[in-house]
């Protein structure tokens, strides 16, 4: 009685019920119970996963009956990328990744728009990448919400929650499976429009810029501390502290 080819005698169960227990090793408990026998593992790993065959053999013909065993872990908290590079009318994909729990589930992305209160599940359909397991019954997973970024997605709040309908339950902690929030900010296409080469103010705030090049435009951002400076030969960034108003009251 385990997962493995080779079959071992685990215990005697007498008429009367008493179990004996001969393999102390199986790290199992039994129990019998008029017409059924219970069999309980004590520490499940992934290993002890799969189908087992339990053999009773009363003298005569053995009877024998087949079940699985399933081991199930809840999903943990998923992790959603910044995307500053968010150009009006280009491309955005952002990813959430994070432990699916096992069976695996899956992940969603969930979004609020600008003016509104609730967050809702994203309309637009994910991609996910292969399931990744790993020594813990877990397994981890990318998944992908790509869309065209028009005007309306400028200021929204998106997030991701990881959702698995066999091992979470309504008792649950739900702040466990979703992800830290990201603001959608959008630079106009015709930002850099000027072939002129220069630094110019994100409008995501002081702590990135828009470098202008040749018409091309590139978001970056400030190391800790530091805050887009436009004074002339300072430099992208400065100190907070010596960053023109109203960068000079930003604290990281």
């Amino acid at each position: 009685m385990q997962n493995e080819t080779i079959s071992r005698r685990v215990a005697n169960i007498e008429a009367s019920g008493n179990v004996i227990m001969i393999d102390q090793r199986s790290n199992r408990v039994i129990e019998a119970d008029v017409n059924f026998i219970k069999i309980k593992t004590l520490i499940a790993s992934c290993d002890s996963g799969g189908k087992y065959r339990v053999t009773v053999d009363t003298g005569g013909t053995p009877g024998f009956d087949d079940g699985i065993l399933e081991i199930l872990t809840k999903p943990g908290k998923p992790s959603i990328d910044q995307q500053l590079h968010t150009v009006e009318g280009n491309t955005v994909i952002y990813t959430c990744t994070g432990n699916v729990g096992n069976p695996p589930g899956y992940i969603e992305f969930l979004v609020r728009k600008k003016g509104e209160e609730n967050f809702t599940v994203s309309s637009i359909a994910s991609t996910a990448s292969q399931v990744t397991p790993n020594n813990n019954c877990n397994n981890e997973q990318t998944f992908y919400h790509e869309h065209i970024a028009t005007s309306d997605w400028n200021r929204t709040t998106i997030k991701c929650r990881a959702v698995n309908q066999r091992t979470i339950t309504e008792n649950d902690d739900t702040n466990s499976y979703i992800s830290k929030e990201e603001e959608i900010v959008l630079i106009q296409a015709d930002y850099c429009l000027s072939s002129k080469n220069e630094y110019k103010a994100h409008p995501r705030g002081c702590n990135y810029y828009v470098w202008c090049v040749n018409s091309r435009l590139f978001s970056l951002r400030c190391v800790t501390h530091t805050c887009f400076s436009n004074i002339d030969d300072a430099g992208p960034c400065v100190l907070c502290q010596d960053a023109p108003p109203p960068c000079n009251a930003t604290t990281s």
